[in-house]
Parts: C-alpha cells; sequence; structure tokens
C-alpha cells in the first residue's frame, strides 16, 4: 500500500514535507511480501506452503530485505523447507522482528467480519518466516486493528476502540504489553513521547515496531497523511512504521483517503499481483551447465544469474555477493567470513562454515566444477585491500564476471 515518502533522516524529512521528495517512491519489501499475503487466500485459500512460495517467488533483493530473510527466500526458492528454515533462524529462538506484522494488514481486511479468525490466521501467516511468539504477536495486534478500522466504512468506529479490540485480542506479550502503554499515551498528542515510551522501530523488533504505530494509527485513524507524517517525524524504521500505519489507516478511509499526489509518486504495485502471466521459479527449467556461473567459494556451476545476483550456493552455502568476490579478504557482508577462509572451510568440511553445514547438500552430476575455476592464490592473485579508502577505488565493472579472478578477463584494479 502507498506509503509517505519518508526518511529516518531529519534532512530529509523537512524536504520530503515542504514538497521536495521525488517524482517516484520504490516499493520496498513491506509492500512486496503484503502483495502476496492480500493475494494468496484470494487465489488459493489460506495456505501457509502457498504463501511461502508466493514470498520466494517474488522475493526482490533490491527491496530492502533484512538479511536472514534474504537467505531465507532464496532457500525456499531453492526447494528447502521453510518451516525448518524458519524456525532455525537466530539460534533457534525464530525471527522476532517486525516483517510478519508489516505485511498483514490485508490479512485483517480480508477477515473483518471474523477477528477472532483475523486473529488466528495472521499467526499462522506470520509462522512461514517468523516464528517467535513476539513476532506472531506483532502481526495478531496489526491484523486485527485492520480489520477493525475496515469496519469502520460501515459502522462508527474510533481509536480507543480499535487499541481495546486489539488488547482484547492479542495473547500475553512484550508486544501486548507495549499496546497497552499505547492506550494510556492515546490522549496525549506528543509523539516524540510516543516514539521515546514505545519505540519507533529501530531495534526492528516487533516489540519495538507495533505499539507506537497502533498509537499512530489510532490518534490519526481518518486522517492518513497525519498518521504516516507522525511515523516519518518519530524517526527509525519509518518504512516498516509506515507500511503498519498506512495498511491499517488505508483500511478505514480507503483509496480516496490517500493524497492523489502520493499516489501518483509510488511505483506501481507488480504486475503478477493482478493476475497476469508471470514465470514461476518452479516451473522453469534449469538452464544449462555451459550456461551457468559458478559458486566463487566451491567453483561448481549452480548459479542461473550473474555475480552479484545475492544467490545461495546449496553445495558450500556461499550468498554471491559482489563486494567480497571484489575484497575476497573481507569478512563484512551477508557471509560473514572472507572468501579466502570460506574457500579453505568449503574444501576441508564442505561448507563455508560449520553452522552452514545443515543447509548443504552433495552436487549433482549437472553441476560440475567450472573447468578453469581455481582457489584464491594469495601469492598470485592481487586485490583491493578491503581496509582502504572507498573514495579511492575505481568504479564497479559493469559486468561483474570480470571479477573471476582465475578467467584473463580478470578485472585486476591493482595492477593498474
Amino acid at each position: 500500500m502507498p506509503s509517505a515518502p519518508s526518511s529516518s533522516c531529519p534532512t530529509t524529512f523537512r524536504r520530503c514535507a515542504s514538497g521536495g521528495c521525488p517524482r517516484r517512491r520504490a516499493l520496498a519489501d513491506d509492500t512486496e511480501m503484503a502483495c502476496s499475503i492480500a493475494r494468496v487466500p484470494r487465489t488459493a485459500g489460506f495456505d501457509q506452503d502457498a504463501l511461502a512460495r508466493s514470498f520466494a517467488e517474488h522475493h526482490d533483493f533490491d527491496r530492502g530485505y533484512g538479511p536472514s530473510m534474504n537467505r531465507l527466500l532464496r532457500l525456499v526458492r531453492q526447494g528447502e523447507p521453510w518451516r525448518d528454515l524458519a524456525a532455525g533462524l537466530f539460534e533457534g529462538q525464530g525471527s522476532w522482528g517486525n516483517g510478519a506484522a508489516m505485511r498483514v494488514a490485508p490479512l485483517g481486511v480480508r477477515f473483518a467480519a471474523d477477528l477472532p479468525v483475523a486473529a488466528e490466521q495472521a499467526a499462522r501467516s506470520a509462522e512461514v518466516t517468523h516464528t517467535h511468539p513476539e513476532a506472531a504477536a506483532g502481526a495478531i495486534a496489526v491484523a486485527v486493528a485492520a480489520g477493525f478500522a475496515a469496519r469502520g466504512r460501515a459502522e462508527a468506529v474510533t481509536g480507543a476502540g480499535l487499541l481495546d479490540v486489539v488488547l482484547d485480542l492479542t495473547p500475553a506479550s512484550k508486544v501486548r504489553a507495549g499496546v497497552e502503554q499505547a492506550r494510556l499515551l492515546l490522549d496525549q498528542p506528543h509523539v516524540e513521547l510516543a516514539a521515546h515510551t514505545l519505540g519507533n522501530g529501530r531495534l526492528v523488533s516487533a516489540v519495538d515496531t507495533v505499539p507506537f504505530t497502533l498509537w499512530c494509527a489510532a490518534r490519526h485513524l481518518d486522517d492518513y497523511p497525519a498518521a504516516l507524517w507522525a511515523c516519518a517525524a518519530a524517526g527509525g524504521d519509518v518504512d516498516t512504521t509506515c507500511a503498519i500505519v498506512g495498511g491499517i489507516v488505508a483500511a478505514h478511509v480507503g483509496t480516496a483517503g490517500i493524497p492523489a499526489a502520493w499516489r501518483q509518486r509510488v511505483e506501481p504495485l507488480p504486475p503478477w499481483f493482478f493476475g497476469h502471466a508471470a514465470a514461476s521459479w518452479s516451473a522453469l527449467a534449469r538452464t544449462l551447465p555451459g550456461e551457468r556461473h559458478p559458486c566463487v567459494c566451491c567453483g561448481r556451476l549452480v548459479h542461473d544469474r550473474p555475480p552479484g545476483s545475492h544467490d545461495i550456493c546449496p553445495l558450500c552455502f556461499w550468498e554471491d555477493d559482489a563486494v567480497q568476490l571484489r575484497l575476497p579478504a573481507a569478512a563484512y557482508g551477508p557471509n560473514r567470513i572472507s572468501l579466502v577462509d570460506a574457500q579453505v572451510n568449503a574444501r576441508d568440511i564442505g561448507a563455508c562454515t560449520q553452522r552452514d553445514l545443515s543447509f548443504v547438500r552433495p552436487p549433482q552430476p549437472d553441476e560440475p566444477v567450472d573447468p578453469d575455476w581455481r582457489p584464491i592464490d594469495p601469492l598470485r592473485d592481487r586485490f583491493e585491500d578491503p581496509d582502504g579508502e572507498t573514495d579511492a577505488r575505481l568504479p564497479w565493472p559493469t559486468d561483474h564476471t570480470t571479477l573471476y579472478w582465475w578467467r584473463p578477463t580478470f578485472w585486476n584494479p591493482c595492477g593498474r
């Protein structure tokens, strides 16, 4: 759903508030996942497996997903069971982030006529990616709020009534305790105080996000712009807080309550949401080995996309990150280990790290090693210093395959 052009940067916020925002704002992960939430129940009944497939099929790395969600969805796309992956996050605790809450408003609207069912289905939607009880509580609270708000098109509803219903249906949790605080703060108008007391999403957790967003929605249930500007003014995880509040308030005011200028500035919803033909990853035939790209860690031809696409190797669990390909001695990035060290581990134990062993499988006959691939040789291969001055580096090559050190086309900026 459209949200206010927003940023946690005060300068950007002031510029946007005065009308100086860019003409077109890209959709974020919040909206992309909300589209799956909205579409799956309509096309197949509420099916957790179908929802997991939709999340994975339409996952776009550039939409701003968090590292753990990027990895989980790529693995689901590669055929790994979503239940095991979701339950295994954060050392078996499951994710308690705000991702399940940020996407769930359409589900609440769908079940507006029966809010206890909305709560039950919200918990099931959360479980696909977020198994921690606090994440489920956050999703329940937002879904119930959106469903209650949607009733306002046919009956009188109030912000206080919204919070009361949420408290009735949200299970005992830190999220619910935060909503209780939001109810106590409802009559005070200061967004800074509310954000200081309830959180503003800065910790990216359901506990730190949902109570404040429900306060914003309840305070501004009839005023979509005011609700979203309150989120933007509070800073923190602004795109997520705006997505949650926007979903709840839009359920009440409808499209007519969203400024036309905002609707014109937001990227259109993806074509697949409307049922247009879109190739399913599960229906695509694998490319031939000669058309694939190698995993730079183990050398096997497993990737259908060029380097830097953030695909995960099913054989060693290396995430194909272009920065770590360019700076193979760097231990930062999605893999949390340098490419040089990961290659040693892949050779010795069969995975990039010990913790990745449960995610890898043996190679298939059609997954040979690239004939010319070899591990990095620190004495032979010259790379940039990962701790060097960023501003002094050359621009990125347009063809990331020139970062393959074993090929004659290797882009060796250190030798220039």
